[in-house]
């Protein structure tokens, strides 16, 4: 995204990317234990941004 002087934001490229992981708690702290970053792709792009999903919608997801 790029927003000239006194004007609106407007995009410039679109980057596809994701990311992922398990944790173990130790007790004290957490560790991360398998991080995935999958290799993702960029062009360039008149695209506005837009969220697909968020961790909160995944069943596996526990908040303490």
């Amino acid at each position: 995204m790029f927003q000239p002087a006194s004007g609106q934001w407007v995009p410039l490229r679109k980057i596809s990317w994701g990311w992922g992981g398990t944790g173990t708690w130790s007790g004290t702290n957490w560790n991360l234990t398998s991080p995935t970053n999958p290799v993702g792709s960029d062009q360039d792009s008149t695209d506005y941004p837009r969220w697909n999903d968020n961790i909160v919608n995944h069943e596996t997801f526990q908040q303490e």
